[in-house]
């Protein structure tokens, strides 16, 4: 989110920016000139410049209810305007800085499984994409983890599915309540990741063991059927 002129860090070493691009608050991509931002190669850092179209996140307009704090909506649970604010820019960047692995290396674990794969993926807000274009605008889970291993599959040629069980809001107790469609469905895989709204909600009021024992039952269960487990 870029404000006025100031410099943004970019994570990892940059070697050329490639593309500049934001939502509209209809969900269309605005593709940007490169003139629109300053990329400075040795703080490996960039900024709008001083004639650019790009939104200036200095606009978005902060409220604050009578008592000084931010009173935010329930799903989704931070003012809608963030995401037309989010400049994406797309860059290469330097092979020795990073250690990518290959594609096959990434999904080794498929091995351990026949000729098809069922995944099921139960979670929160983070698995269910909250707060990516596709689900902000489409209700689509393309964006988030499971949609990118969905795609991956599909991009290997790997014979599996992707089901995204997961909700904004998400808990141990809808996860409780469901995780019996992955035994019935004959899943090979639950890729599970809660805890977050657990937390914020009091479900398991002051007791982190109760959160763990209601994990592990699940996941004994799901063992017990001779379904693998992945805790995020």
């Amino acid at each position: 989110m870029l404000t006025d002129m100031e410099s943004k860090k970019i994570t990892y070493a940059v070697d050329e920016i490639i593309s500049i691009s934001v939502y509209d608050d209809t969900g269309r991509l605005m593709s940007y000139e490169m003139d629109q931002i300053r990329f400075d190669t040795l703080s490996n850092s960039l900024s709008r410049s001083d004639v650019s179209l790009l939104p200036n996140f200095r606009d978005y307009p902060v409220i604050l209810d009578e008592n000084g704090f931010f009173s935010f909506s329930y799903g989704p649970r931070n003012p809608p305007v963030i995401i037309p604010y989010t400049v994406y820019v797309e860059y290469t960047t330097y092979g020795n800085d990073c250690d990518v692995k290959t594609s096959s290396d990434k999904l080794k674990f498929y091995d351990l499984y026949d000729d098809y794969i069922n995944v099921f993926v139960f979670g929160d807000s983070i698995a269910a994409g909250a707060h990516t274009p596709s689900q902000y605008f489409y209700g689509f889970d393309n964006d988030s983890f499971s949609g990118l291993l969905r795609n991956t599959f599909i991009d290997l040629g790997i014979a599996g599915e992707v089901n995204n069980l997961a909700i904004i809001g998400g808990t141990t107790s809808f996860m409780n309540n469901n995780y019996l469609d992955a035994i019935y469905s004959d899943a090979d895989l639950v890729i599970i990741e809660l805890g977050m709204n657990d937390h914020i909600n009091g479900l398991t009021p002051g007791s982190s063991d109760q959160f763990r024992d209601d994990i592990s039952e699940v996941v004994s269960n799901l063992l017990s059927e001779k379904i693998d487990v992945i805790l995020i």
